[in-house]
């Protein structure tokens, strides 16, 4: 799934593209996908794009915003076609043959279209949804109910926001879980997933079966200045797409290449020498070292 960086960056693209453009129509391929009424926002301009945790806010000039989670395989592709309807050719000039897009968009797995009004007599700027697993939603409520709705009310303070090394001290102390599933609760702190939860175990030399609340003083704010580190190189590289997360472009982030020490079960670790293990927790693979993360 998504994580903060994944977001961020998805959020930098659809800032980058959007904002400034007036919808001037909404197809919707999948009813459960889209929840909300459409024509609320139907002729409105996109003027920010705003991310609480791993959520987007798209707020509008007429008082209403479009939310949305991606979930686990959720994809925003922008592009800009020829004409008022796509031809083949047209496609074709917008295909990325080396960065996984489909061969043409839309397909079998896009579920919502967001067409925009022309910037040009010859282009037309188009939005996809696509989504494989259709775990994801977008929801058009007014922008001063955003926070109202479940998902954002309940999220936890987020990294390089309002979660201080107080708040992050905090929160530890006050839970026995161990810290791991602990970092990655979204309703204790927001945006760290499974990946760079990992990685910021490994940082931070911390086993991550241990009680959050045993961490010592010195571990936690190492723990914190880790969760910090990573989540910047995840944004810098523009997110990992060891799955289906693509940009907004269609390309792909490079965090991937730069794993700490998720995914590499059997490697070796590059402090010590010894072989990386996993196990599972809550459901979710876990990877460390058992020499050096104690």
């Amino acid at each position: 799934m998504p994580e903060l960086p994944e977001v961020e960056t998805i959020r930098r693209g659809l800032k980058k593209y959007i904002v400034g453009k007036r919808i001037a129509d909404i197809e919707i391929r999948l009813a459960k996908i889209f929840q909300g009424n459409s024509q609320d926002i139907i002729g409105a301009e996109f003027v920010d794009i705003r991310r609480y945790g791993k959520g987007l806010v798209m707020d509008l000039d007429n008082g209403y915003s479009l939310t949305a989670h991606v979930k686990m395989t959720g994809q925003f592709v922008y592009k800009e076609t020829e004409g008022a309807k796509e031809t083949k050719e047209a496609k074709a000039k917008n295909f990325h043959p080396k960065l996984g897009l489909p061969l043409e968009l839309p397909d079998k797995h896009t579920h919502v279209i967001f067409y925009f009004r022309p910037t040009t007599s010859d282009l037309r700027p188009i939005l996809y949804y696509n989504d494989i697993r259709k775990f994801g939603w977008l929801k058009v409520v007014q922008a001063k109910a955003v926070h109202e709705l479940p998902f954002f009310k309940n999220l936890g303070p987020e990294p390089f926001a309002d979660l201080t090394l107080p708040l992050f001290e905090k929160i530890l102390q006050a839970s026995s879980m161990p810290v791991k599933p602990l970092l990655m609760d979204q309703k204790k702190i927001s945006g760290v997933g499974n990946i760079y939860a990992n990685d910021a175990l490994f940082l931070a030399k911390i086993d991550p079966r241990r009680p959050a609340k045993r961490l010592h003083e010195t571990e936690v704010h190492t723990l914190y200045q880790a969760v910090l580190e990573v989540l910047q190189k995840g944004i810098e590289y523009g997110g990992a797409s060891e799955t289906n997360y693509i940009t907004v472009e269609g390309g792909k982030g490079s965090y991937q290449d730069h794993f700490l020490v998720y995914g590499k079960t059997g490697k070796i670790c590059p402090r010590d020498g010894t072989m990386i293990q996993r196990i599972v927790q809550g459901g979710r693979s876990t990877f460390y070292c058992s020499a050096c993360q104690t």
